[in-house]
C-alpha cells in the first residue's frame, strides 16, 4: 500500500492544478489582471525571455562572472541571514491571472543554528538537533512523526534530503503539480539560499564553472537589480535567471524553468504564462534573530523518529466485513437502482472521480469478459462532489469518460451528492469495493500494483461463497503492527526525544526511556467515554467527561460521578471535544467543539 506522500497523477487540467495544490487552495491569490499584472512587473520587465536571446548591457562594465562571483562570496562569508521568501506558481487560466504561493523561507544563525518553512514542513535546528515536522492534513501529520537528526560537524542538510519521505514534502512533491517523472535529486525546488549559505545541497547552476549571460538591470520592489542568466548545463537547458541587489549582491529574486512542472499542466491549452518565481521577502544579512525562531518547538504528543517511515493507506472502504446499507445509483438512462436490485450476485464496483485512471475501467471491462459465469455484477460508479444534479446522458461527465463508456460494456451510474460514497464509507478514490450475494462488503482495494490480479482472486473466492472480509481485516492488522514495528526500530535515543520535547513531563522515565504511570482512580459508569478535561478551582481539580456526544459527567477527587449536564442541542448535532477555563471574575466557562 502506498501512502500519502507518493506522488500524484493528473486528470482534467484545470481541476488537476487545484486538486493537486491543496496547500494553495488555502492561499489561492486571484487578483484582477491590472493587480497581478503590477505584481508581477517587477519580474519580466525589459527581461529578455527564455526565445529572446537580445542582450542589453547596462551603462557599468561589471560582467556577469563578477557580479556572480560577488554574490556567492558574500553568501558564503555570512555569519547569519534570514528571509521570509515565498515560491510562486503563477499563470493564465482561461485568461484569468493566477497566483500560488508556497513558504520557502530560510534563516542561519552566527552558532550555525538554522530553520525553514518549506511548502508544509517546518524545520528547526538548535545547533544540536534538526527536526523536521510536517503538516499534511490527509496524513494526519504524518501520523504526528517528527524526524530528528543530530548535528555532527554539519548541518545534516544532506541527511534530511536524503530522506525520501522527508524530500518529497520539502521539495514540494506534496503541494505543486510537479513532474514525477523527473528524479527528485534535481535542485530546482530547493532554495538556493541553502547551498549559497551552507555550501549543501547546492544546485547545478551556483557552481563557478556554469556559463553565465547578463540582462539589461531591473527592479525588484524599487531596488536596482543586476540580472543573470545561469546555464547550468551543457545545451544550456534548464537556466535560471537571478536578480540581484545593485548596492549589496543580495538575491532579491529568481525565475525557474517550468518544466519540472508535470507535462499535462505545461500543455494544457487552457494555461499560459506558466512562470515559478521566488521572491526573497525581506532577505537581510544583519538583521537581529531571536533564539526562539530556532528553538525546537514543543511536541509531547509527536513520535520522534530518525528517518520518516511510510503511512499505511486505510482501508478504501471501513464497511468490509459489514453489511451493505440501503443505497441507490443512478443509471444513464436516468433509472434509479436500490440495494435490493444488486441482491444475489457479487457486485464488484470501481469506485472513480474526475478523468482520475480511465484506463482502470478497461482493464475492469477486460477483467469481467474473462470471468465465466452469470454471477457478478459490475459497475461504474462516477463520484463528484461539485456537480450539483445529473442529466440522464453520460455526456453531462465529460468527453473522455464519455468516450470509455461508449467503448465498454460497463454499467455507469452516478454517485449524487456522494451519497452512496459515504453509505459505503468510501475513504479514497478511485477505488473498487466488492460485496457478495447477501449484500455484505467482502473486499476493498485502492487502484495501485497488481490490484487486477486481487480483484479477479477475490471475485473468484467471493462467488463460491467464501468469506474472505476476515481475512482482510487480518491481514490489514498485520500490515499495521508491521508499521508500528518500523517506527519503534525508526526511533530516537531516549535523550534526543527528551530534548526534542522541551517541556517537563508529568509522568518518570525509566533507564530504557519508557513512561511508567500510576492509576489514580478508575469510573465504570459511562455508557460511551469519551474526551476528558480536567480543570483547576482553587485548591481542586475538576474533572468533565464526555458520556456519548450530548452529555458531560463532572467528576470529584475520587473519580466519582456529582453531576451530569445534558447538553440542548439540535438532534443533527454532537460534541466531540470539551475544553474549560475562567474568566476574570473567576466563573468558568466551558467551550463544546462540535
Amino acid at each position: 500500500m502506498n501512502g500519502s506522500q507518493t506522488g500524484r497523477t493528473f486528470s482534467n487540467l484545470p481541476v488537476a492544478l487545484i486538486q493537486f495544490s491543496r496547500f494553495c487552495r488555502r492561499f489561492l491569490v486571484v487578483g484582477t489582471a491590472v493587480s497581478v499584472f503590477l505584481l508581477l512587473a517587477g519580474c519580466e520587465q525589459k527581461v529578455a525571455t527564455q526565445n529572446d536571446q537580445s542582450v542589453i548591457i547596462s551603462e557599468d562594465n561589471l560582467s556577469a562572472i563578477d557580479i556572480f562571483s560577488r554574490t556567492l562570496t558574500k553568501y558564503r562569508n555570512a555569519d547569519q541571514y534570514s528571509d521570509k521568501a515565498v515560491l510562486y506558481m503563477s499563470y493564465r487560466l482561461n485568461g484569468r491571472p493566477i497566483q500560488e504561493p508556497q513558504p520557502w523561507a530560510i534563516a542561519l544563525g552566527p552558532q550555525g543554528e538554522f530553520a525553514a518553512d518549506l511548502f508544509n514542513a517546518q524545520i528547526r535546528c538548535d545547533g544540536r538537533l534538526l527536526s523536521c515536522y510536517v503538516y499534511d492534513i490527509e496524513s494526519g501529520n504524518l501520523d504526528n512523526q517528527r524526524l530528528l537528526l543530530p548535528v555532527k560537524e554539519n548541518l545534516p542538510i544532506n541527511e534530511l534530503y536524503a530522506d525520501p519521505i522527508a524530500s518529497h514534502f520539502i521539495t514540494g512533491y506534496s503541494e505543486m503539480p510537479l513532474d514525477t517523472n523527473k528524479a527528485k535529486e534535481e535542485t530546482h525546488l530547493i532554495p538556493p539560499t541553502i547551498g549559497l549559505l551552507t555550501g549543501l545541497m547546492e544546485p547545478t547552476w551556483l557552481r563557478p564553472d556554469i556559463r553565465l549571460e547578463r540582462f539589461q538591470d531591473s527592479e525588484v520592489d524599487g531596488r536596482p537589480c543586476f540580472v543573470l542568466r545561469c546555464y547550468p548545463t551543457e545545451n544550456d537547458e534548464g537556466d535560471v535567471d537571478l536578480w540581484i541587489d545593485k548596492e549589496n549582491s543580495t538575491i532579491w529574486q529568481a525565475a525557474f524553468p517550468s518544466d519540472c512542472l508535470d507535462a499535462k499542466v505545461r500543455s494544457s491549452p487552457e494555461i499560459t504564462n506558466l512562470r515559478i518565481v521566488a521572491r526573497f521577502h525581506e532577505a537581510s544579512f544583519d538583521k537581529l534573530i531571536p533564539a526562539e525562531e530556532f528553538a525546537l518547538k514543543p511536541r509531547t504528543d509527536a513520535t520522534p523518529v530518525r528517518k520518516f517511515v511510510k503511512i499505511p493507506d486505510a482501508l478504501p472502504s471501513e464497511l468490509i466485513g459489514d453489511g451493505v446499507p440501503e443505497f441507490s445509483l443512478l443509471t444513464q438512462s436516468g433509472k434509479i437502482l436500490e440495494s435490493e436490485d444488486f441482491k444475489g450476485k457479487t457486485t464488484t464496483l470501481l469506485w472513480i472521480s474526475g478523468n482520475a485512471k480511465l484506463e482502470t475501467i478497461y482493464e475492469l471491462d477486460q477483467l469481467a469478459k474473462d470471468i465465466p459465469g452469470e454471477r457478478q455484477n459490475y459497475g461504474v460508479v462516477y463520484s463528484e462532489p461539485n456537480r450539483a444534479s445529473y442529466e440522464s446522458d453520460v455526456h453531462s461527465m465529460n468527453m473522455a469518460l464519455h468516450e470509455v463508456a461508449r467503448n465498454t460494456t460497463m454499467p455507469f451510474y452516478y454517485d449524487k451528492d456522494l451519497a452512496t460514497s459515504s453509505q459505503f464509507r468510501v475513504k479514497s478514490i478511485p477505488c473498487l469495493v466488492i460485496f457478495d450475494k447477501n449484500l455484505r462488503v467482502q473486499f476493498a482495494r485502492n487502484i495501485e500494483g497488481e490490484w487486477l490480479k486481487d480483484t479477479q482472486a477475490a471475485i473468484e473466492r467471493i462467488t463460491e461463497g467464501e468469506d474472505i472480509a476476515e481475512e482482510m481485516l487480518s491481514e490489514y492488522k498485520q500490515f499495521l503492527e508491521a508499521y508500528h514495528g518500523q517506527l519503534l526500530a525508526a526511533g530516537v535515543s531516549s535523550d534526543a526525544a527528551s530534548r526534542s520535547r522541551e517541556i517537563d513531563s508529568p509522568f518518570d522515565i525509566n533507564s530504557h526511556g519508557r513512561l511508567i504511570s500510576n492509576r489514580t482512580w478508575t469510573n465504570s459508569q459511562f455508557k460511551q467515554p469519551g474526551n476528558i478535561c480536567v480543570a483547576q478551582l482553587g485548591n481542586s481539580k475538576l474533572t468533565y467527561v464526555l458520556d456519548g456526544w450530548r452529555t458531560v459527567v463532572q467528576l470529584d477527587d475520587q473519580g466519582r460521578a456529582v453531576n451530569r449536564y445534558e447538553l440542548d442541542l439540535p438532534n443533527e448535532f454532537g460534541v466531540s471535544t470539551i475544553r474549560t477555563n475562567t474568566d476574570s471574575q473567576f466563573r468558568m466557562w466551558f467551550a463544546a467543539f462540535m
